[in-house]
């Protein structure tokens, strides 16, 4: 019984400093990952600004592009190839995301104005 006591404290040891070992590597990694995501962001930050600035936009046209504020020039989508299939929702697209998430668009009740419940009844 004394030798599975012994047993014990060393596996108890031995497990307590494993985790102290891998909490902080794990802290090492996760600093590591922060600095390299901080310096990527400032890159990508930095290379979008400056191609902003050579098309002579500023960051608020660009943001209204984004934000749908201000319409695409019609231009920029002359010459852009277009078979009518490409970014348009039709009933197989919508039925084959409907099976895939599990979201079913007909298990909804959409209600109109005259098809409200007026309850409570006070006689079934």
């Amino acid at each position: 019984a004394e030798s599975l006591l012994v047993f014990l404290r060393q596996w108890c040891d031995l497990a307590i400093t494993a985790e102290e070992e891998e909490a902080i590597s794990r802290s090492r990694r996760d600093e590591q990952r922060r600095k390299t995501t901080r310096a990527s962001q400032q890159l990508h930050r930095d290379t979008f600004m400056d191609l902003v600035m050579k098309t002579g936009h500023s960051c608020e046209d660009v943001m209204d592009l984004l934000e749908g504020a201000q319409p695409l020039p019609k231009h920029v989508l002359e010459g852009v190839p277009n078979d009518g299939r490409r970014y348009r929702v039709d009933e197989t697209m919508l039925r084959t995301w409907e099976i895939l998430t599990a979201k079913y668009q007909d298990d909804f009740d959409f209600l109109e104005p005259g098809s409200r419940v007026l309850g409570p009844y006070l006689r079934v």
